[in-house]
């Protein structure tokens, strides 16, 4: 492929993956707190059987509340209160007989189940329809679902555990709302607890990032002595994912340019571990939302070719040769790991003189997270009236080690960008 790559290859690192099981709100471990016969709110068991935590309104000088689960009534005595009064712990004068919950540290908040009550007390569930982070730490959540709910609605990740807690409704439109996010509990929890911190031998600094169109460049401060006791890495993370991706730094390295895909939000951080597995709940990530410009219209662009070329990884192919298209993408062409597969373009477009910009292909799973290859992309006036080139994304259907991935049933896309613009998608479904 003549358009070489301009800064730097991201090979997919899939670490960590979280489960992905139907969304499920544990029942035996929420309840409704009641002053008296005030209605307060909801609140989650947490950490421990005689635990709970609520975001509810609790007024000022009280001490002791009832909760209900069902025919379960247990006084609870409030032992703590939040600097910033939004968070309360309560202790159980009986240990409840619903599984605690841990905090979960998701970034991706969309269709997480919810579990609320009304000013009546009834209980509500259903899933978040949107959630965008309202502060740049990470620690607030705007999210959209149903009208009319008490502070203190809880919202539980896929696996069940505690990922957010709305405190206030938002003025505008119904249905909005503010929530902490389990990052931001355990900060109020942990941020003077030096048990908090899981693996002694890791540790984590902050970065700064500025954004050009899609490409971030991150800078850093080592941490005097860190880079002599393990490798370090750049970890970044889509907030759609359920799993991160990592590069390498040399020693000394304090500053890299990342390209990402455009109108995907990110969180990124700068660390060494041994595990290669950081709580992200431990540590402060960036948070990058890369801008999208709309397609890619520009230099009078259009796409003559557009498709997918599976040939055998020992076949040699020319950097401008014209591959032949897969009529149909089935699971077992795309798995095949004798195989290597192709993005097929040819395109046209009308320039007086060569510019560069990167190139990204992304890949989008049935359940919303993205992979992606990039490479570099030269308009150049010897090309414009025919350019045809492709670009290897084998890497996108292959696990670090070169196995298959696992491809569950439903609608994929992948799509190519040319800097912060949509430049050419194409959508399949597997059965």
């Amino acid at each position: 492929m003549r358009n070489r790559l301009l800064s730097l290859i991201l090979v997919l690192c899939l670490v960590c993956p979280a489960a992905l099981s139907a969304a499920r709100i544990p029942t035996g471990s929420v309840y409704t707190l009641y002053l008296d016969s005030t209605l307060l709110g909801p609140a989650v068991l947490f950490l421990d059987a005689s635990l709970l935590l609520s975001t509810a309104v609790i007024p000022q000088d009280t001490s002791t509340v009832t909760a209900v689960n069902g025919d379960s009534h247990i006084t609870a005595t409030l032992i703590g209160v939040s600097e910033d009064n939004r968070l309360s712990l309560f202790s159980l004068e009986t240990p409840a007989s619903g599984v605690p919950c841990d905090l979960d540290d998701t970034l991706n908040f969309d269709g997480n189940p919810y579990w609320g009550l009304d000013a009546d007390g009834k209980a509500h569930t259903g899933n978040i329809a949107r959630a965008s982070y309202a502060d740049p730490d990470m620690g607030t959540l705007s999210l959209t679902c149903e009208d009319s709910l008490l502070p203190g609605t809880l919202i539980f990740s896929r696996t069940g555990n505690l990922s957010g807690m709305v405190y206030a409704s938002l003025g505008e439109g119904e249905g909005r709302y503010l929530a902490m996010t389990a990052y931001a509990i355990y900060q109020l929890f942990y941020e003077d607890d030096e048990t908090a911190q899981a693996d002694p031998d890791a540790w984590y600094t902050s970065v700064s990032a500025s954004l050009e169109e899609n490409c971030a460049h991150l800078t850093w401060q080592s941490e005097e002595g860190s880079q002599e006791t393990g490798k370090s890495f750049v970890y970044f993370m889509d907030v759609n994912n359920d799993f991160y991706n990592y590069i390498s730094l040399t020693e000394g390295e304090t500053s890299l340019d990342l390209v990402l895909v455009p109108g995907r939000s990110y969180a990124v951080w700068i660390g060494k571990t041994e595990t290669d597995s950081p709580d992200l709940l431990s540590i402060q990530p960036e948070l990058i939302q890369v801008p999208m410009d709309g397609p890619a219209t520009e230099y009078d662009f259009t796409n003559e070719v557009l498709g997918v070329s599976i040939l055998p990884a020992s076949q040699e192919v020319g950097d401008t040769d014209d591959l032949p298209l897969e009529e149909t993408l089935t699971r077992e062409r795309l798995l095949d790991t004798t195989q290597n597969i192709y993005w097929q373009v040819t395109n046209r477009y009308a320039v007086e003189e060569e510019i560069e910009t990167s190139l990204v292909c992304a890949m989008t799973m049935p359940d919303g997270s993205c992979a992606y290859v990039v490479s570099g992309y030269l308009y150049s006036p010897d090309y414009m009236e025919k350019d045809t080139w492709h670009m290897d994304i084998t890497s996108l259907f292959r696990m670090p080690d070169g196995s298959a991935i696992d491809m569950p049933a439903g609608a994929y896309t992948l799509t190519y960008y040319l800097g912060c613009r949509e430049a050419g998608t194409i959508s399949f479904t597997l059965p």
